[in-house]
């Protein structure tokens, strides 16, 4: 069997990228990024793509994803030095959520006191325009309700 692999391997097209060689350049780039910005980012910044002018990095959140923008003019400078990055000129920023389970809670608000109730229903009939006097009923009745 692993005959047949070298012999696969060794036929394979020219513009086939070494997967192998490429993960570990991206891993080393990542070492290097995380060397580069604060621990707490780092463990939440990893190395997505490298297309030879634009490095994208995976946040695991939206609010890490908005301090790797902030900082992405500062990283584009300081990983040009890196061996292989010399053209870099653009840092693309993604969230990466996968798996995350977004759970939607529903808030009820607390009932309303009978005063509230009425304070709410002589508003409503002291306003003039039509619409708002209709939009603070349907609010009065889902708050009774």
């Amino acid at each position: 069997m692993r005959k047949a692999y070298s012999l696969l391997l060794a036929k394979r097209p020219a513009e086939w990228v070494d997967p192998l060689r490429q993960a570990a350049f991206l891993r080393s780039i990542e070492a290097f990024l995380h060397s580069q910005v604060d621990p707490a980012l780092a463990r939440h910044c990893h190395v997505g793509h490298w297309n030879g002018h634009c490095l994208t990095l995976w946040a695991d959140a939206p609010v890490w994803a908005t301090k790797v923008r902030y900082l992405a003019p500062q990283l584009i400078n300081k990983m040009r030095v890196y061996k292989g990055l010399g053209q870099l000129s653009e840092i693309k920023v993604k969230v990466q959520t996968a798996g995350v389970a977004v759970k939607r809670v529903t808030v009820k608000p607390p009932p309303l006191s009978p005063r509230a109730a009425l304070d709410m229903q002589e508003s409503a009939q002291v306003v003039a325009d039509p619409k708002l006097k209709a939009a603070l009923l349907r609010l009065l009745g889902r708050l009774k309700g």
